[in-house]
């Protein structure tokens, strides 16, 4: 009995001494990032960056969120579930379900452009994010192995007309990439250019002299996706046969007459 009452009493000294030791914490300013009556997990963190899924409350699958530090931003808007986020910086990754195929496929965004990094019949799931890479487990057939992808790199584009009319009856929007010294034009692999996330190139023009590629996509589909303003971000992604993601951005005056 003097043995257990001794123990109690060097605990508590040992435990009053620690506390005694440190000064009283602020306390903290608490801030609900988000509401609603629908469920958000896996909330990652970067410095004051931080990124989750939630339900979408109008369709029931889960969707991405990512927030500044000010504001918060819904990175998707699809009827396919968007799942497991990981941040770094302003650099975000997740898996999410191949609308077409059933499977999971890893997807990227840094606050300016959208990136389907995976585009297979296979599962690609986990994704984590680095200061300059990506990494994610993908399915083989018999087993899982690691895959990586370096960050997209920026590439000059100007795209044509300088200002779209959303009435006009035109057929294409042109996009001019200069690859500059470190990539070669012949290198993109056409199929894989998205104006706007979403377009593919119809008609592909490439001067290796120049090291320019010249890309047309489909106005009507790409005049859907714009809304008025004067300087409207379009973003291009695609990818070189040696797996380097690419991008580029520029900006143009977007009217409708009338409105």
């Amino acid at each position: 009995m003097k043995l257990n009452l001794l123990v109690i009493t060097v605990m508590t000294i040992v435990l009053a001494t620690a506390q005694a030791g440190y000064a009283q914490c602020e306390e903290p300013v608490i801030e609900q990032l988000t509401s609603g009556d629908v469920d958000k997990d896996n909330v990652r963190i970067s410095g004051v960056h931080a990124v989750w899924q939630g339900e979408d409350p109008n369709g029931g699958d889960w969707e991405i969120y990512y927030y500044d530090g000010s504001t918060v931003t819904q990175l998707t808007d699809n009827n396919t579930a968007d799942i497991e986020p990981d941040i770094k910086g302003s650099n975000v990754v997740w898996q999410g379900r191949d609308a077409n195929e059933g499977d999971w496929e890893i997807f990227y965004s840094n606050g300016q452009c959208f990136l389907q990094i995976t585009d297979n019949n296979q599962d690609d799931g986990n994704p984590q994010v680095s200061a300059s890479r990506i990494f994610w487990k993908g399915w083989v057939g018999v087993n899982w192995e690691v895959f990586s992808a370096a960050f997209p790199v920026g590439v000059s584009m100007k795209v044509s007309p300088r200002t779209i009319n959303l009435k006009s009856k035109g057929q294409s929007i042109t996009a001019t990439l200069l690859l500059g010294d470190d990539l070669k034009a012949d290198d993109v692999v056409v199929s894989s250019l998205r104006l706007l996330g979403q377009v593919p190139a119809s008609k592909v023009k490439i001067s290796a002299r120049s090291n320019k590629l010249i890309a047309k996509f489909d106005r009507p589909e790409v005049q859907t996706l714009l809304q008025t303003g004067n300087d409207v971000e379009i973003t291009l992604t695609g990818k070189m046969q040696d797996g380097t993601f690419i991008t580029a951005t520029d900006t143009v005056k977007v009217i409708k007459p009338g409105n």
